[in-house]
């Protein structure tokens, strides 16, 4: 976690001043997004903890509620929530406890388990979702146009270029 003004920001932006690689300019910018985005992703888990949902149940009603009201099969949900299906199985059980899903056997093939939102389940996605685009809604008041755009440019950006280096051979 990158934290604005800390022992770790600021020594990081000292080496990427002092030597000889580096730039200055954009470490600090990058710096910056990251501390932002973590403050960002802090203010949203913290509003779902208070629902209480961690974030990947969060993940999970969101994809449920996307698709309801087809059942989704639990592999289904860990693909689209990036979880792995022994993951997923636990979030199934926690969600399943707390009656925000129902767990029914496929009709085609008896060994799949089909999963759909309750009632409350549908409610607390409902809550959840607007709980996180009002934050959302909240942090981004100051961005007038250009700004958005901008943002989403430059982001999309990053995105393509951080794919390629990822994708290079060390």
């Amino acid at each position: 976690m990158i934290i604005r003004d800390t022992l770790v920001f600021r020594t990081l932006l000292a080496i990427a001043r002092q030597r000889t690689g580096y730039d200055e300019l954009r470490s600090r910018a990058l710096l910056e997004m990251l501390a932002t985005a973590d403050a960002i992703h802090a203010k949203i888990k913290h509003r779902l903890h208070e629902l209480p949902l961690s974030e990947l149940q969060f993940a999970a009603l969101v994809v449920l509620r996307a698709l309801d009201p087809e059942p989704v099969l639990p592999t289904t949900l860990a693909t689209h929530t990036s979880a792995s299906r022994a993951t997923m199985t636990d979030i199934i059980d926690l969600l399943l406890g707390r009656g925000l899903v129902e767990r029914q056997r496929g009709k085609d093939d008896r060994r799949n388990y089909l999963i759909t939102l309750t009632d409350a389940g549908r409610t607390l996605a409902d809550r959840a979702e607007t709980t996180v685009l009002q934050i959302l809604a909240e942090i981004a008041h100051p961005l007038t146009e250009p700004a958005p755009r901008a943002l989403l440019a430059l982001c999309d950006k990053l995105a393509t270029h951080t794919h390629t280096v990822a994708n290079q051979s060390p």
